[in-house]
């Protein structure tokens, strides 16, 4: 998903027009609807405004990930995409996820304890 999509969808969840948006953002109607039409693409300041006012991650907004929100502190951006991925799989590709990453977790276990020993 990319900016233009993330931001129609964000304003026809909260049932905002573009004019109010534009409105609450302090920009002007014709900006909104050059993000939307993709003809546009917001400042970095502009971008955190727009997730801040929409409650969501800039990432979210930018198309980046499918996390709305991070928790402060809690995941970067590359464990929040993993997250993303896991939540979209099915259940049963959700428990081979799991089982490969447990997989992983042994050997670099193994591996940390075999150069110990060397």
């Amino acid at each position: 998903m990319n900016f233009s999509t993330r931001l129609e969808g964000l304003l026809q969840e909260y049932g905002l027009t573009q004019r109010q948006a534009a409105e609450d953002l302090h920009i002007a109607k014709s900006t909104i609807n050059g993000y939307i039409r993709g003809k546009r693409q917001p400042s970095q300041e502009m971008l955190k405004s727009m997730a801040d006012y929409f409650n969501v991650s800039p990432d979210y907004l930018a198309g980046n990930t499918n996390i709305r929100k991070y928790p402060e502190g809690s995941l970067t951006v590359r464990e929040g995409n993993l997250v993303g991925i896991y939540r979209d799989l099915q259940s049963d590709n959700q428990n081979i996820l799991m089982k490969q990453a447990e997989a992983l977790r042994v050997l670099e276990l193994n591996q940390k304890n075999n150069r110990r020993k060397s």
